[in-house]
């Protein structure tokens, strides 16, 4: 079969089309380019009266779509046949945080993370075997304000170092989506503290989503949300009463995981099925033997009392997979944190003594693995972190910018959003 080059390409432009040309003055020319590129009638119309796009903005897109369709680049959803590449681009495409320089290693599963992330997709642009560039998308739904919505989580945008600058992180925006994704209506992402080249990359593709964000005095914009990296320990927790959880625990974790986290922004009500699908890890059958696991029956743990289960969490090996090394930029000095994450967990109403000793058991396991601490999501719970202080421990910030598309639902404002550590 021969294929037609582009600009050979016979094409029609529909009087509509024609007609809303030249309403808002674009150019005929740049309308027969996008449609001797695939675009229908739908996309042309929106571009036009929808967005407000400029004709040179749509110029500029047409000509990265072209550069995908006829030169040595392409766009694809990654595979598993991408996972060397993929973690190499990883390595190679560091972020500039103050003094350090910090590396994202997504190794040796660069999936490891996405795998636990719902509807994930992970666009790369490939150049003859070598990725040059990646952007991560989940949509999930949530509520928010105590709305219903379907929300879009936007992470792990990488360009290699020698390659910044060519506008290929928008190829990634413009490049395929997964067919089935929930239509989601609001978006949100994190941004390092002090990483002020990614929201100037940000502020790049979209000003006014970037400028819409709270600002914070010597920091990058956003919401500041906090995480609790415990130093790994041997806390001397003997483990009573803990033990795996089982099947027939869930539903009881499922009330008190519900329980605890009950009017956080972005959190989801738990069901039975939901629970058991991610500890399921993909499938309830049997695995093959190359099956790598993440997250699973293994690593969800009860603290049950009389009979009765009072405390439940998981613990990810994180740092199997994802690990962060900051390199400082003067003197060389490298530091690397593996840690691990707590989970899925919940515990019964004024039973924080309960979650207090199944965490410093989970801490004590990951010592055992020989990880550099454990991570918990504990903003939003005062009278528990107190219990956890005397550990040793630091703060992580991260500023969480959020945005809604529909006019309609501009009200919804994020105020104390849950953090599940699937998507840090």
């Amino acid at each position: 079969m021969l294929i037609t080059p582009i600009q050979e390409r016979q094409v029609e432009i529909s009087d509509e089309i024609r007609r809303l040309a030249e309403e808002h003055g674009w150019p005929l020319d740049l309308v027969r380019w996008a449609r001797q590129l695939g675009y229908r009638d739908s996309q042309i119309r929106w571009w036009i009266t929808e967005r407000g796009f400029k004709p040179e903005e749509v110029r500029q897109a047409l000509e990265r779509r072209q550069s995908l369709m006829t030169g040595t680049m392409h766009s694809h959803e990654a595979s598993w046949l991408d996972e060397d590449a993929l973690a190499d681009l990883f390595a190679s495409s560091p972020e500039e945080i103050g003094d350090y320089e910090v590396t994202v290693e997504r190794s040796p599963y660069p999936f490891a993370q996405f795998r636990l992330q719902e509807n994930a997709s992970v666009i790369v642009i490939d150049d003859q075997g070598v990725l040059l560039a990646c952007g991560a998308s989940s949509a999930r739904n949530a509520i928010v304000a105590g709305k219903r919505i379907a929300v879009l989580f936007i992470s792990s945008y990488r360009v290699r170092r020698e390659l910044r600058g060519r506008h290929l992180s928008r190829m990634i925006q413009e490049g395929p989506g997964r067919w089935g994704m929930p239509i989601a209506t609001g978006a949100y992402y994190f941004v390092r503290s002090q990483n002020f080249a990614a929201e100037k990359w940000a502020r790049a593709l979209n000003p006014d989503m970037v400028d819409s964000q709270p600002e914070r005095e010597g920091d990058v914009r956003g919401l500041p949300i906090h995480i609790t990296h415990f130093a790994a320990a041997d806390t001397r927790e003997r483990g009573e009463g803990i033990r795996a959880a089982r099947r027939s625990d869930i539903r009881a974790c499922v009330r008190l995981i519900n329980r605890t986290q009950r009017g956080l922004d972005l959190f989801r009500p738990y069901t039975v099925d939901f629970l058991q699908g991610r500890l399921d890890d993909v499938t309830w059958g049997p695995r093959p033997d190359w099956w790598i696991p993440i997250y699973s029956w293994p690593d969800y743990y009860v603290l049950e009392e009389d009979g009765r289960i009072v405390a439940c969490a998981g613990l990810w090996d994180r740092g199997a997979h994802v690990r962060e090394v900051w390199r400082h930029k003067e003197n060389g000095s490298v530091q690397m944190f593996d840690p691990t994450a707590v989970m899925d967990f919940g515990y019964a109403a004024g039973r924080e003594d309960a979650m207090e000793r199944l965490l410093r058991y989970l801490l004590r396991l990951s010592a055992e693995k020989d990880r550099s601490g454990m991570l918990a999501p504990l903003q939003f719970l005062p009278d528990l972190y107190e219990r956890l202080a005397g550990l040793r421990h630091r703060t992580e910030t991260r500023s969480l910018g959020w945005n809604v598309w529909d006019e309609k639902l501009q009200h919804l404002k994020l105020t104390r959003p849950y953090t599940d550590l699937a998507y840090w």
